[in-house]
């Protein structure tokens, strides 16, 4: 959703290693899990009730 990319395994992979490669912040939400943002992990973490992380692991459906 971040990048705007179709979801598959392979937009998967690439582009988690290319958030990977940014430090100290993560791709959350706030009310709206359609609606990904990036922030400092610091303020995710001291503010868990307001910043939503996504899960790690998606399994595929078709």
């Amino acid at each position: 959703m971040f990048f705007c990319e179709k979801y598959t395994e392979d937009n998967v992979e690439k582009l988690t290693k290319k958030i990977e490669k940014v430090k100290d912040i993560d791709i959350c939400y706030l009310n709206d899990p359609v609606q990904p943002f990036m922030c400092s992990i610091l303020a995710i973490k001291s503010n868990p009730s307001k910043y939503h992380l996504y899960p790690t692991q998606v399994e595929i459906k078709d």
